[in-house]
């Protein structure tokens, strides 16, 4: 069995504030086509840059790997 790298995804979550009941009010984004050699502190600092220019603060920061499972 091998394993190969079929994508890696950047998603972002942002806290944009409280809603009329307080509850936390979360925005996502995403991005794709994240090149496959970066290692976990590059998309880190890759998604602390693109953070600092959105509105709201950081709430989590997700990696999100694809991989195929291919028999031999």
């Amino acid at each position: 069995m091998a394993l190969t790298l079929k994508s890696k995804r950047l998603r972002l979550a942002m806290n944009i504030g409280e809603d009329d009941k307080g509850k936390k009010r979360i925005r996502s984004r995403s991005f794709t086509n994240i090149n496959h050699n970066a290692s976990e502190s590059q998309c880190y600092a890759a998604c602390a840059a693109v953070a600092s220019l959105l509105t709201g603060s950081p709430e989590e920061f997700t990696l999100v790997t694809e991989e195929v499972l291919t028999a031999g």
